[in-house]
């Protein structure tokens, strides 16, 4: 059983699927139950999951801003103050990374030593890459080497402003390239999960 996955549906998930009772992990007497398939199974079948996560981070961040008497910072206020604090990022470039999400590990310290972000951008771009499906490239994106993939229309697609090589590393990415080729939405989306399968 997975602790996070929803599995949504309009149909009665009960007949559709069928469901099991399974043992309270927080102790409670009250029934619990979970639908009787695999993530696998779902996607083949396009189901739609959706996966609720407990993130201690917001709770820490939370406990933060009460201990240093100031409000909670909206992600838009804490986006600007951070954008050009240099501080901020050396936290990341000198792996000082012990409670900053995503980088705690010491193998993504190391390697977020060696990349050094210097805005959210390249941030969310660096937790892609250390991702096990990017492996073949990381080196080459740690090392801020220059990578293009030759086509020029793909490349145009994939390069930003803050990131100018175009690296293929988010599923968002992938959807674009899909529509771009004439995919509607909806195959564009399957074949994005069959991808990753």
């Amino acid at each position: 059983m997975h602790p996070c996955a929803h599995l949504l549906s309009d149909k009665d998930l009960r007949r559709e699927i069928g469901i099991i009772r399974v043992k309270s992990k927080t102790g409670s007497k009250e029934p619990v139950y979970a639908a009787y398939i695999d993530g696998k199974t779902a996607d083949s079948y396009n189901y739609l999951k959706a996966d609720f996560l407990r993130v201690d981070v917001v709770k820490v961040i939370s406990d933060t801003f009460k201990l240093i008497g100031q409000p909670v910072m909206s992600v838009d206020e804490l986006l600007n103050a951070v954008k050009d604090d240099k501080e901020v990022w050396r936290l990341y470039s000198d792996g000082f990374t012990m409670g900053l999400n995503q980088v705690e590990r010491a193998k993504s310290s190391e390697r977020c030593h060696v990349y050094k972000p210097k805005n959210v951008t390249e941030l969310a771009a660096f937790i892609a890459a250390i991702r096990p499906g990017f492996k073949s490239m990381l080196q080459t994106f740690i090392n801020r080497e220059r990578f293009s993939y030759q086509i020029p229309s793909l490349d145009k697609l994939l390069a930003t402003k803050e990131i100018p090589d175009s690296f293929l590393m988010f599923d968002e990415q992938i959807l674009q390239i899909l529509k771009a080729a004439g995919i509607p939405g909806p195959k564009a989306y399957a074949t994005t999960k069959a991808i990753k399968n």
